[in-house]
């Protein structure tokens, strides 16, 4: 459980389907973008290799951290990922969906819709004033996500963006259509496609906390 956990959540109704496919095509505009992740990209609410560097000598190591993971991929494109906020009656369906337990915790969840597209790989990073999320797959295209335990000391902080040669992939997710999982994505993790998918699109749900651990959330389930 120190990564990821499937529950027994049935959260994609035939209602919730049909409108995101909805949201996604002629009403598009009914979207509000909080948040993308793109590889070239001045937006402001751009978050891809978000840092904190102090020094010359920092940016030095983070820069050859990150060539190391371009190197890792070499011959894969970045998946372009884009973050939305549903519009309010479909977010209180949605958020209606989640167990009493989990929606009465003291720091309750907020719902996001996550679509990644154009790539093939999401790299290692832990994710930024987020500790906890529970996804629920829409569409997806046969993606895996990998989380890495670090196996030698860092230079610089390994959850900003580690350096690829000192980690190790020890456990895999594969979430189908429909089914509610876990994520603890405090942790270092990364998103891999199969070949030929890169085209593709996941959509997403998902269930956001901070300040949240993955137990507080389990311990939640647990009393459903």
């Amino acid at each position: 459980m120190k990564y990821f956990l499937q529950t027994d959540i049935d959260l994609l109704t035939p209602s919730i389907e049909q409108q995101i496919n909805q949201l996604l095509t002629i009403d598009h505009d009914k979207l509000i973008l909080n948040g993308e992740y793109l590889e070239k990209s001045d937006s402001k609410i751009n978050n891809r290799y978000l840092e904190s560097i102090e020094s010359s000598e920092e940016q030095v190591i983070f820069d050859q951290y990150r060539q190391k993971i371009l190197d890792y991929y070499a011959g894969q494109k970045p998946i372009e990922l884009r973050v939305y906020q549903l519009p309010d009656d479909l977010d209180r369906e949605i958020f209606n969906r989640l167990p009493e337990s989990i929606r009465n915790m003291p720091k309750p969840p907020y719902v996001r819709m996550q679509v990644m597209t154009n790539g093939d790989y999401l790299a290692p990073h832990s994710d930024v004033n987020r500790d906890v999320t529970l996804i629920c797959p829409v569409t997806t295209a046969d993606e895996s996500t990998c989380w890495w335990a670090v196996r030698e000391p860092h230079k610089l902080p390994a959850k900003s963006i580690p350096d690829i040669d000192k980690v190790e992939c020890v456990a895999i997710a594969r979430p189908a259509k429909g089914e509610t999982w876990l994520y603890n994505i405090n942790e270092i993790h990364s998103v891999e496609r199969p070949a030929g998918r890169r085209d593709d699109y996941r959509v997403t749900i998902q269930f956001r906390w901070t300040n949240t651990s993955m137990l507080d959330v389990a311990r939640a389930l647990w009393l459903n």
